[in-house]
């Protein structure tokens, strides 16, 4: 049978679960508990994810109470006889060819226990919604970690916490609703869903519109359950097991576990605030509270890189628990790789396991591991890799699982710690509408940290601009989220998020209380005044006044153009005045503070050195800062921008006396015009930065001329040479130098004598090109 048979019989299944859905308000007919199996199996198997959904199709147009089912080879092997007119059901196989590249599909008769003459067995009719059942459904949901504080055992609050849980583990809206479904059959529960019906008119038509939402939403929901069941029984095991044990020997917290402390660039102290040592050794629960601090302290260093600090730390540990030997650890705090989780199992499960799942979905991974592990090791088949990664991710989760037993249990007798795990970091949201929930679990898992459904409660606002567009805050529109929207936890900030291709499919959302830190920025400003270089000083000043953003990319790039310029000049040993400028800043109409710098000088660098000047009050401080940090998230900038504000530049000068003396030896001859003069003792004078306004320059240029004895006339032109000059300096120059002798006349005789000799010098040079 070819593949598109498959898939066409589900659209045709899809038709009568919608049938169902709009009719009876949930998948099936009332009437009938627990959910159907395979009874012609040893274990009984429950039919799952598409199959799951066939049977509720079948069950439209012919109805059964018993819950068991054959197929078609197992009646033909037990030599069953078929009751006239019996209806079957076709369900799914899929098997695996070309070694586990493809799959292929075909379709199974299956026949239900009331339609099958001489079953040994009789008539099996389930109950449901007994006080066992709603214990059981309890528990099931208390052991996967759900708050069951305050839910009472009745049907309609354990669907309705199931509802809350699965939307808590990042299922979407259809999802979530199918796995309160599917959990109340698996527990024989009932729910009213005539009134309550399982999905919206506007839910259902986007379902007819797209079957696949169906089956794709219910291989989430029994994912999902199919986890919850396997937790509730290895939590079975692990408590009989714990119970044999604490009755010959007294209960250590966190027995097995054990973590060596190899080293860090971050400086991590334990709860006693003693500092872990590169090489401590450390079990039980020591061990314990050194991986709560690290996940706290990746939270902690991913708010402070995003306030602007520079953060580069790498940790490494040794970790084991109890039979499982991981080995070492690396984690870059500040990049949230523990997943800015509330409990250590669940921050450590994705570390541990994530590059065996890399390795076995990506084959191109595998090709290249294996290349490098043929240098250091043996050399390894692909299969053998395959087969490795596997037991060993299986080993992984069965430690990871016990870890959380017992974690669970630990932190109900210890709130302090369970309040240092509870703190998380402030993380990038990002908002999508319900039409694009289903691509939400195509997203990379490192990107998306978790998924929910915003709520009318949820106080978020988004922009009906793009963040690449809206970026002054006067062409903001905020709106609250809309409730039925998904919200997307991560630690990507916007420019990463274009990068990876879903700039367009999401959109940053926000709080209240960030919105009215963005809002205030508005009364943030900037004033520059540019009264031109002391050279060639404007005449009157040149204002550029900024708001907002605008005002602090601006003093951004001011500050970064004059370290970058004083760095060059040092590097290259070279020279260069720049403009003298003064900075202007206030707030909300008050003027707080006033920088004056000349480019090229790193004078801004050094003045403020990283942020903003300081508002005198420390509340508007506080809400100038917040402002500032918020806005630079909203743009997507922390990746370099807000970093660069905080941090110090380097600065670094040329040595200005070794400049000095080189333009001195300069020195034009006296027969030099007025230009070359005044460009040398304007060069000489400017690489004084004692000299830092107009007068002082002019007044040292003059000061060196009388210096060299220069003569009134040459002084004059000069001053010629530059128009800016004053003349009061020049006249009071001419009045302290010395008298300048006056000139004679020569007499005729010496100027013949002149004369001759420089003919004969032109003579003589004649004949030597002639000899040559």
């Amino acid at each position: 049978m070819a593949d598109s048979d498959v898939y066409a019989s589900r659209d045709e299944a899809g038709k009568a679960i919608l049938a169902n859905l709009r009719d009876y308000g949930n998948l099936e007919p009332p009437g009938t508990w627990g959910r159907f199996y395979n009874a012609g199996t040893k274990s009984g198997y429950r039919f799952s994810c598409a199959n799951y959904l066939r049977m509720e199709a079948e069950a439209r147009d012919h109805p059964h109470r018993d819950a068991r089912w054959y197929s078609e080879e197992k009646i033909e092997q037990s030599h069953y006889v078929l009751r006239e007119g019996a209806h079957p059901v076709e369900l799914e196989y899929w098997h695996g060819t070309d070694n586990g590249q493809g799959f292929e599909g075909n379709l199974r008769r299956f026949y239900n226990a009331e339609d099958i003459l001489g079953l040994p067995e009789e008539q099996e009719i389930q109950e449901g919604s007994r006080d066992s059942d709603r214990e059981y459904a309890y528990g099931l949901l208390h052991d996967s970690g759900m708050d069951m504080e305050g839910v009472p055992l009745v049907d309609e609050a354990l669907f309705d916490a199931m509802y809350s849980y699965a939307q808590e583990k990042g299922l979407n809206t259809y999802s979530a609703k199918l796995s309160a479904q599917l959990f109340c059959k698996t527990c024989r529960l009932d729910h009213d869903y005539q009134n309550q019906p399982l999905f919206t008119d506007e839910e259902l038509r986007r379902i007819e519109s797209n079957p696949k939402i169906l089956f794709y939403s219910m291989k989430q929901a029994n994912n999902l359950l199919q986890e919850m069941e396997d937790r509730e029984r290895r939590n079975q095991r692990e408590a009989q097991r714990s119970a044999s044990v604490r009755e010959t020997e007294p209960h250590v917290p966190f027995a097995g576990l054990a973590a060596t402390y190899l080293y860090s660039s971050l400086p991590l102290k334990d709860f006693s605030g003693k500092p872990y040592e590169c090489g401590d050794f450390l079990e039980g629960e020591k061990a314990y509270e050194l991986l709560v601090q690290l996940n706290a302290a990746d939270k902690e260093a991913f708010d402070r890189i995003q306030h602007g600090e520079n953060i580069k730390d790498y940790t490494e540990i040794y970790l084991t628990c109890g039979k499982y030997d991981h080995g070492a650890v690396t984690l870059k705090l500040g990049t949230l790789e523990l997943r800015n989780k509330q409990n250590v199992q669940e921050a450590f499960s994705h570390k541990l396991s994530s590059f065996r799942k890399e390795l076995l979905a990506d084959a191109e991974l595998r090709e290249g591991y294996l290349r490098l592990h043929s240098v250091v090791a043996p050399p390894m088949s692909e299969s053998k890799l395959i087969e490795t990664c596997r037991k060993r991710s299986n080993e992984c989760s069965k430690a990871l699982n016990r870890l959380k037993w017992e974690e669970q249990a630990y932190l109900k007798e210890h709130p302090e710690i369970a309040k240092i795990n509870q703190r998380r970091a402030n993380v990038y949201r990002y908002v999508c509408d319900a039409e694009k929930a289903g691509a939400l679990m195509e997203f990379p898992r490192d990107f998306v940290l978790s998924v929910k459904e915003a709520g009318d409660d949820s106080g978020l606002v988004t922009d009906h601009l793009d963040y690449r567009h809206s970026s002054t805050p006067e062409l903001r529109q905020l709106n609250r989220v809309s409730e039925g929207s998904y919200v997307i936890e991560t630690a990507k900030m916007p420019e990463d998020l274009l990068h990876d291709g879903y700039g367009d499919q999401l959109q940053m959302c926000f709080t209240q209380e960030q919105a009215k830190a963005l809002a205030a920025l508005d009364g943030f400003a900037v004033r520059i005044e540019n009264r031109g270089s002391i050279e060639h000083p404007y005449d009157r000043p040149v204002t550029e006044e900024y708001r907002g953003m605008a005002a602090v990319e601006h003093f951004l790039r001011e500050k970064r153009d004059d370290a970058e310029c004083c760095r060059k000049c040092s590097e290259s040993n070279g020279f260069r005045r720049g403009d003298c400028k003064e900075m202007r800043f206030s707030y909300h109409g008050e003027e707080y503070a006033s920088l004056r710098y000349e480019v090229g000088r790193g004078q801004l660098a050094e003045q403020c050195p990283a942020g903003i000047p300081e508002f005198p009050r420390e509340q508007e401080n506080a809400e100038l800062c917040e402002a500032i940090y918020q806005q630079f998230r909203y743009q997507g900038k922390h990746s370099g921008s807000i970093h660069e504000l905080m941090q110090e530049p380097e600065l670094s000068r040329p040595d200005m006396e070794h400049l000095r003396e080189e333009a001195r030896a300069q020195r034009p001859d006296s027969k030099a015009t007025g230009e070359h003069l005044y460009a040398y003792y304007a060069a000489v004078a400017l690489r004084d930065y004692a000299n830092d306004t107009p007068e002082k320059f002019q007044r040292s240029v003059a000061a060196l001329m009388q210096e060299d004895g220069v003569s009134k006339r040459n002084m004059e032109q000069v001053f010629k040479a530059n128009n800016k000059f004053d003349r009061k300096i020049l006249q009071e120059a001419k009045e302290q130098s010395t008298k300048e002798p006056s000139a004679k006349r020569r007499p005729k005789a010496c100027i013949k004598e002149s004369l001759q000799r420089r003919t004969k010098e032109r003579q003589n040079s004649r004949q030597r090109e002639k000899s040559i």
